[in-house]
């Protein structure tokens, strides 16, 4: 399976998810999330399996500049990474680098 190894985008006023990785097939997964502007983002990775989501990592702040590592060792479900601006209408740029086995 191949996976996006880097996703850039901007943050809005609600949770968009930003990346999402289907975990089949896959021994793991390793990613980098960074906030590359200048405001603070919320952050939350959740592992999906049919309908249900389950929160691996519940809302986070990362302030401008900072960097949080995420390691998933179990190959079921999919897992999805939301973003969104911390405070509204004061968007910033993130990056969100991941590889996989």
């Amino acid at each position: 399976m191949r996976l996006p190894e880097e996703v850039l985008g901007n943050t809005t006023d609600n949770y968009v998810a930003a990346l999402t990785i289907n975990m089949s097939g896959m021994s793991g997964l390793a990613a980098l999330i960074k906030n590359t502007g200048t405001k603070d983002l919320d952050l939350k990775i959740v592992t999906k399996i049919k309908t249900i989501e389950y929160e691996e990592l519940g809302e986070t702040a990362l302030t401008a500049g900072s960097l949080l590592r995420y390691f998933e060792k179990d190959s079921i479900g999919t897992v999805i990474f939301y973003v969104k601006s911390l405070a509204a209408g004061n968007p910033t740029t993130y990056t969100i680098e991941c590889m996989g086995s």
